[in-house]
Order: structure tokens, then sequence, then C-alpha cells
């Protein structure tokens, strides 16, 4: 047993099943993966992916031991040691093949990752095979499902493990199986990844909003996970049906959580420092793949730089001879800072040479521009502002800076007068240098 001081939590228990898979390097690389890019706004906001996944661990085994106490007595099985396990496992590991910068850069697993014949030939289970066609979650999903499989065989925990529910509750891909047992294992699913309310979710709410020091709501995660059960209902058809839900006593902390949900989602993650630090580092990104591949020409044959081989302890195969392994944040900012010259690296470590946001938030947006200048208007003045940017071909670059705006705001003007509209002069003020 080790504990690990936390925070938020005080002291997480690790009984020692877990420390090989905590202490591998494929784990502790999430220590150089940010959880968000909010410290471009908030700069205390420098967690990262380690100590998230630990605290999902924490809130993942008191869920499932309060919904194993919940329903135990309605559904009886030989299995739940093993479900429980299993879904801690998950909680651990749902992150561990996250890509740099978090979401930024998971898009290119798409291109160099073929997710059904790896989980295929890692588990060979016809049910998963068929539903993992439909889906497999985000990327990045399925490559820690992927990694946390290879790490657990590696340190040879599979006793106490189960596979497939291991990949399906970090994927979110449920089983088609309607009977009663898979009502349980897709209950379970949803616990770590559900559509509303899962302890992935829980932690970075609350996480987010502590480092933050953002003023969110209160989340009570005791009352909310003691409160997760089963009822049964008549469906339309006369049947008697079951489903997850929680106790009326924790209805306030469900609502809490949607509305904690929806602060953050409208005013940190669409506030434009976070945006454009976070546009900076998704084009360094591809431009960091583009700078590897011209490096190592070898590269071509995976598609991309981003894939189980550079995130992996042992890297590529030595035939390859690519240097490069468990790749994180740390690879990105050193090309952006000793190899790429560009007006990205520029401004990423330069705020003077940023441009202006044209707008603070989503109502802004939607009250200046949407519905006082009018389709018409607002697809010109996007145009001209796509002129007026480094780049053009970039439709979500809304941003210019003093010398473009003092450049074109003729033009702007000529605009205005042309549509006769004086509200149009609302978007020139937020252009204006203060």
């Amino acid at each position: 047993m080790k504990q690990i001081k936390d925070p938020l939590y005080g002291y997480i228990e690790v009984d020692d099943r877990f420390l090989p898979l905590i202490d591998s390097a494929e784990f502790q690389r999430l220590r150089n993966i940010r959880q968000t890019g909010y410290a471009a706004l908030y700069p205390s906001a420098l967690h990262n992916r380690f100590v998230h996944s630990l605290g999902v661990f924490y809130l993942g085994k008191k869920a499932i031991k309060s919904f194993r106490k919940n329903v135990s007595e309605k559904v009886r099985s030989d299995n739940w040691d093993i479900w429980e396990v299993t879904f801690i496992f998950a909680c651990l590991l749902h992150d561990v093949g996250h890509s740099p910068f978090s979401h930024t850069g998971e898009e290119f697993y798409k291109i160099s990752t073929d997710f059904q014949t790896l989980f295929h030939d890692l588990i060979n289970s016809p049910s998963l095979d068929e539903d993992i066609k439909k889906e497999y979650g985000k990327p990045h999903e399925a490559m820690s499902a992927y990694v946390g499989c290879k790490l657990i065989n590696e340190y040879a925990l599979q006793s106490s493990f189960e596979q497939e529910l291991f990949v399906r509750a970090i994927t979110g891909v449920k089983y088609s199986n309607t009977n009663s047992d898979y009502l349980i294992l897709n209950t379970i699913i949803e616990m770590l990844n559900g559509s509303v309310i899962d302890v992935d979710k829980l932690d970075y709410l609350i996480r987010d909003a502590y480092v933050t020091g953002y003023k969110s709501m209160a989340i009570d995660v005791d009352r909310l996970l003691s409160g997760y059960t089963l009822s049964t209902y008549i469906s339309e058809d006369n049947k008697s049906k079951q489903v997850a839900v929680y106790k009326k006593s924790a209805l306030s902390v469900v609502e809490n959580v949607a509305y904690a949900n929806d602060l953050e989602r409208r005013w940190i993650q669409s506030n434009p420092t976070v945006l454009y630090d976070c546009k900076l580092i998704e084009i360094a990104i591809k431009q960091y793949n583009q700078f590897m591949m011209e490096k190592y020409s070898i590269l071509n044959d995976y598609s991309n730089i981003f894939n189980r081989y550079s995130i992996s302890k042992e890297g590529y195969p030595p035939e390859a001879e690519v240097d490069l392994r468990l790749l994180s944040d740390d690879d990105i900012i050193e090309y952006l800072k000793n190899h790429d010259k560009s007006e990205i690296s520029k401004q990423y470590f330069s705020r003077n040479d940023r441009y202006k946001p044209l707008w603070k938030s989503e109502s802004e947006f939607a009250e200046v521009v949407k519905k006082e200048l009018g389709a018409r208007v607002l697809r010109e003045f996007k145009s001209i502002l796509r002129t007026q940017t480094s780049r053009p071909n970039d439709n979500e670059m809304f941003f210019i800076n003093e010398i473009l705006y003092k450049k074109h705001y003729k033009t702007l003007n000529e605009l205005n007068n042309q549509y006769k509209d004086a509200k149009i002069n609302a978007v020139l003020l937020l252009l204006k240098p203060h």
C-alpha cells in the first residue's frame, strides 16, 4: 500500500497491484502532458494528466464500491470482484495513451492507427469487433485502452482483469446485449465514460476549478456517488425494465455538475485567450509533424509521428532508426523554441506579438455579429478578416493586431458605408486599438 497526497482528496491510497502501472514509464509520461490549455488565462493551471488520472482512480474506487453496495442485492453475480478491479484499472489508465497537449494532437491518431485491427489482434472478441465497427470513442481513448491492455499484460496482472470490459469502459463502447448482467456492465462503462456525469468529468471539473481559482459550483462527490443505483420502471411496451439512476437525495449535486460543466465551457474553454493559445499549439503540432517527417523519411510508412510507437518507452522498431520515444508536450516546446522560426513560435513565446480578439464570449459574438450584422454582411466581414490575417485559409482565425488594424481600417469603414448600417461600428470598436 502506498499513499499519494492530493490537494483535493487528501491521501489517495494505492494498493500494491496498481503501483507497477503508476511507476511505469508510460504512466509517468503523463507528468509531461498538460491537462488543459487554461494556463494561458490562469497561470496556476499547471496540472497534468498524471494527477488527473490519480484523481479519477480515487473517484472510481468510491463510485464502484458504492454502486456495488447499492445493487448487489438486486443483481447477484460471481463476477463482481473482477468487474470492480477491471473498472479501477480503467479509471487509472484511461488517459495513458493521450497525445501531447491533451486533445489538440489526438486527431493524428485517426490517420496513423487502425484501432479495429489492433483490438482484434489484442483481444479477439467477436462482440467487441462488431461493436467497435460503429464507434471506438475518441482517438486518445482508444489509444489509452490499447496501451493500458499492453501494460497490464506486461506486468502480469491479467488474473483479476477482464480485457473487453476494460477497453469498453475507457472507450465508452457499450455491449449490444441487453440482459441483466450486461445492463450492469453498461452502467459500469457509463461511470467512467458517460454522456452527462462520470468520474472523469467529475475530477476535471473539481480540479480545474481548484487550480484556476474560478468560483464554480460546489460538487459533493460523496453524496453523488453514494446515490448511484438501479431503478425499475415500466416501459411503453408494459415490460419491467431497469435503468441506472441517482437517488433523489443527490438531485441538487446532479444539477450542480451540469451547471459547473456549462460554466467551464462558456467562460474558460471558450475564452479567446485560451482558444488563441490552443490554436497556436494546434498549428505548432502540425508543423512539428511535418518537421519530423522530413527529418525521418521512413515515418511516411507510419503516416505521421503520432502513434503507439512514439508514446511508448521503447520507441520505434530499431530498423526505423527514429530517435523518439515517450512523446510529450516537451518535444513540441523544444521544436518551437529551437527549430521553428515562423510567426507561430514568435507569438507563442511573446505575448507582445499576438493579435487581439474581436469578441470575448459566445454571447458577444452572437449579439454583435450574427444578429446585428446579418448573414450577408457577416460573410463579407469574415472574408475581409481572413484576407487581413497571415493565414487566409484558416476559417477560425479571427484575430488582428494593431498594424493590420490600421492598415485595413479604411477597408472596414468602406464596408460600413456600403451597407449604411451604424451597428457595424460596434464591431469596428472591438477592433480599435486601446
